[in-house]
């Protein structure tokens, strides 16, 4: 179940405006192999921070629509919430996986 979330997840984080569209920074399995300077390490790093903090207003989005949906009268509004409740969870989880990224990436600059 809990693999399923995070495919769900990646899945939903593909709906999200890509960095590189955005004026973020872009990251590609292509950046990653080829880091070797210190700035290409920041770079990375700040890919996975603007990945961490995308995840992280994520779970303030689903925690809201939780509370949202706790407030309705629709018989089924707390399975709803709920779920909005885990996908909160899970994007929290996600952003500190990002965040920890980012920091391994930022010492790796540091060499």
């Amino acid at each position: 179940m809990r693999a399923l979330s995070f495919v769900i997840l990646g899945g939903l984080l593909l709906l999200l405006p890509s960095p590189a569209r955005a004026g973020g920074h872009a990251l590609d399995p292509a950046q990653i192999e080829a880091a070797r300077s210190p700035e290409q390490h920041d770079a990375l790093a700040r890919g996975f921070q603007d990945r961490a903090t995308e995840a992280k207003q994520l779970a303030e989005d689903s925690r809201a629509m939780s509370k949202a949906y706790a407030r309705t009268d629709a018989a089924d509004r707390m399975v709803k919430a709920a779920h909005c409740q885990q996908l909160a969870t899970e994007y929290e989880e996600l952003a500190r996986e990002y965040q920890a990224l980012a920091e391994i990436e930022q010492a790796s600059a540091k060499r």
